[in-house]
């Protein structure tokens, strides 16, 4: 059996292709802290404070192909061309008049941090080790799969780049030229990246590849064709190379994977936004480089993803902007149907920074509500890929060491918010459920102003308990500070109350209340209008009907003893076969109650919305039968039905109290039953577009309105602080459905703590 650099006696279990759940893009060439004084195990620290940003696979950066950050007969190592190739390229021009003291300070901090980078790489080799092996030692550890990233054509030299390998050195005349028009400069012809297109670069990089596979204890590689964008001459007849590619790679893996006695290895790909679109703003709203080829569709950059997918060559697909900003995204929907009936995953890639954070004319300063902000429109953006039938999310250059280590305090000295925001998004990316509970969440304080304090909330009060009013909704908020002391002492400038309101209306319909205390209302502004709904429970007691006797047997019924039952949930993307039922195929059974009070059997619809139902599936309320999402019932495909939500008027099966629940699903093949949640929509027009509402109400809690208001100092106790809104009234006069879903309380005092 081969045995590989990094190789573990533990092996490291690798999940289903649509069990990633999250792909953390690590595209750097590795985390190097310091010069030619670097030691593996200082090296080893920065993987680690890598990997505990929380994620399901690392695919680490290794090359562009060529050159890679390890130890190779076939390719350059980075380090050999980086300085002289960088000075090139940036700061060439410089050395062709007189430069000022500034631009030769930049130029010295530049030609120091890639000599420092390069010194590293060379010092690791002569400890007889290097960045990817230290790399794959701690995944090992963690259990984290690893997988080789390979920039495809990378020009991150622009037009210097194919000089950073000497393989690119010996034969300029392989690039790849510009198509008519697209440099700009009529005297430049060429790109900075090889053709695949000759068939001796197109070796050459197979063989780096296979170099890699059998020479370290990897789980797998990607292929980045993100990384640029210039990936073959003439894609659009070129393309079938590109695929050759694919497939030999395919092939390759699992040859060696039988070699290594290994069951499988992973095979992934970063892609173009599209399958076939313009970039423009109307398709993908906040796309930041609305262009080609920056931005072009797969067709364009030659990338027959459908090929790929049909022909099972790739485990997983990652659909990606070019380095965007929030809010841009790809058109997910698309690959989804792509992989519709298949075993390939499906994990677009969110990015970690927002438009507004980049506007140079209107700085942000770092602060709990710009935190706030910023940390909701992350996890938008990942609702929105679920919604759109995502398996799971990748991410793309996200900070990568801890804010509080040394290396980390040096490098995020002037990004340090966004840091802490990212190291509390990434590990619920992985989950619908976990991203819904971060937004109830107060965001990251620490490395605020020294005399600045956040309180969060930590004891929820159930409506009408403890005292309270029906229509009271109330937090419990502890505090450790004396605010009221600090006040008398005149040791504090400010304590703001920021309350978080869902499903209120106007700034009259809700009174805010500080320990039984009303708080002035001038000093509030009024909350957004949120739609109106009810999330069902997400835990449901399920059965396997294999003999499909369920209905004969009434387990539709009120009456009928569901005790027993296995509980499953319906708010983690995940169905029957990842629940404890894996390969389990027929038809399952889900149940649950829920209550109908008043005010919904006064209304004259309610509407009951299902997520996702994998696959047909039949829904009764009160042992009847109201609604058939089937092929038969629908005229739709199974490719369709899965993953499509739906709707309907469930008013005429209520009853007063207590409602039975359940819902028969058949599913022949994949997850199997219901993944993702059910609503109920308080709403007496028809939902038109069931898929629409999902996604308002995926994101509706990230856009819930605060409060912010400035109670008198002496109402805050040491210790645990009850906050109320009372009296929230609808329209009619009735009680609303306005909830109190986080409280924070902002110290800052006049002198650092």
């Amino acid at each position: 059996m081969m045995k590989s650099r990094g190789e573990a006696d533990q092996k490291t279990a690798l999940p289903g292709n649509r069990e990633l759940d999250s792909i953390f893009n690590s595209d750097d060439g590795g985390v190097f802290t310091s010069g030619k004084d670097i030691t593996p195990a200082e090296y080893g620290q920065a993987v680690r404070e890598m990997l505990d940003n929380g994620m399901t696979v690392l695919a680490q950066c290794v090359g562009m192909p060529d050159p890679v950050i390890y130890r190779s007969q076939v390719a350059t190592t980075m380090d050999k061309h980086v300085v002289e190739v960088g000075l090139k390229t940036w700061y060439g021009y410089l050395d062709t008049r007189e430069r000022s003291a500034e631009e030769s300070a930049q130029k010295a901090a530049y030609i120091e941090g890639f000599e420092n980078w390069a010194e590293a790489m060379r010092r690791l080799r002569e400890l007889d080790t290097d960045a990817l092996t230290i790399t794959i030692e701690e995944c090992r550890k963690r259990g984290v799969p690893i997988v080789a990233s390979y920039r495809m054509n990378a020009e991150d030299w622009y037009g210097y780049s194919w000089m950073m390998s000497d393989f690119g050195r010996t034969h300029p005349e392989w690039r790849i030229p510009f198509a008519e028009g697209e440099s700009g400069d009529p005297e430049c012809e060429w790109t900075g990246a090889l053709d695949p297109a000759i068939p001796q670069v197109y070796e050459h990089h197979m063989a780096i590849f296979r170099e890699v596979v059998e020479s370290y204890d990897i789980d797998g590689i990607e292929f980045d064709f993100r990384r640029w964008y210039h990936m073959i001459s003439n894609p659009l007849e070129n393309h079938p190379i590109l695929t050759k590619m694919v497939r030999e790679t395919r092939q390759m893996l699992d040859e060696v994977a039988r070699k290594k006695g290994r069951q499988r290895l992973i095979f992934g790909v970063r892609v173009g936004p599209s399958l076939d679109s313009e970039p423009n703003p109307s398709l993908f709203p906040g796309i930041y480089y609305a262009e080609k080829p920056t931005n072009a569709s797969c067709r364009e950059l030659g990338l027959d993803v459908k090929t790929w997918i049909n022909q099972a060559y790739v485990d997983y697909v990652c659909p990606a902007l070019f380095c965007d900003y929030l809010p841009g995204l790809p058109l997910t929907k698309e690959f989804v149907a792509l992989a519709k009936g298949t075993n390939v995953g499906i994990y677009p890639t969110v990015f970690s920074s927002t438009r507004w954070m980049n506007d140079a004319a209107k700085p942000v300063p770092d602060s709990p509500n710009a935190r706030r902000k910023h940390r909701d429109e992350i996890v938008q953006a990942a609702l929105k890929c679920y919604a759109d039938g995502a398996d799971g999310i990748s991410t793309f250059n996200w900070p990568k060491l801890d804010p509080d280590s040394p290396a980390g305090r040096k490098a995020y000295s002037t990004c340090e918010g966004w840091v802490r925001v990212c190291r509390q998004a990434h590990p619920a990316l992985a989950s619908p459920a976990a991203l819904r509970r971060l937004l109830k969440a107060s965001p990251p304080d620490a490395g605020l102003a020294t005399n600045e304090k956040i309180f969060a909330f930590g004891e929820r009060l159930v409506p009408g308990k403890r005292g309270g009013p029906e229509n009271d909704s109330s937090l419990f908020l502890r505090i450790d500070d004396d605010i009221a002391a600090a006040a008398r002492e005149q040791r504090l400038e400010s304590a703001v109350l920021n309350v978080r309101v869902l499903g209120a209306g106007t700034p009259d319909a809700v009174e805010v209340l500080l320990n039984n205390q009303a708080l002035v209302r001038d000093r509030a502004t009024p909350p957004a209008s949120e739609p109106a709904y009810r999330e069902l429970d997400n835990a449901w007691r399920f059965a396997p009907d294999p003999e499909d006797k369920g209905v004969a047997e009434g387990w539709h019924k009120p009456e009928y003893a569901d005790v027993g039952w296995a509980m499953v949930r319906s708010d983690t993307g995940k169905g029957w076969d990842r629940q404890g039922f894996a390969g389990y195929h027929g038809v399952g059974w889900y149940r649950q109650t829920f209550r109908a009070d008043d005010d919904l059997l006064k209304r004259k619809a309610v509407w009951l919305l299902f997520g996702g139902v994998d696959k047909q599936a039949e829904v009764y309320l009160n042992g009847k039968l109201a609604f058939a999402h089937t092929e038969q019932a629908t005229g739709l495909p199974m490719e369709v039905l899965w993953n499509q939500p739906f709707a309907f008027n469930a008013r005429a099966f209520l009853e007063q109290g207590e409602n039975t629940l359940a819902v028969r699903v058949q599913s022949l093949k994949f997850q199997g039953g219901v993944y993702r949640p059910a609503y109920i929509l308080l709403q007496d027009e028809t939902p038109t577009d069931p898929s629409r509402a999902i996604e308002e109400i995926l994101v509706t809690e990230s856009q819930a309105g605060w409060l912010t208001l400035q109670p008198e100092p002496s109402l805050y106790r040491v210790g645990d602080n009850r906050v109320t809104i009372r009296g929230a009234k609808d329209a009619a006069g009735g009680q609303s459905a306005a909830q109190l879903t986080e409280v924070e309380v902002h110290v800052k005092y006049r002198d650092s703590l």
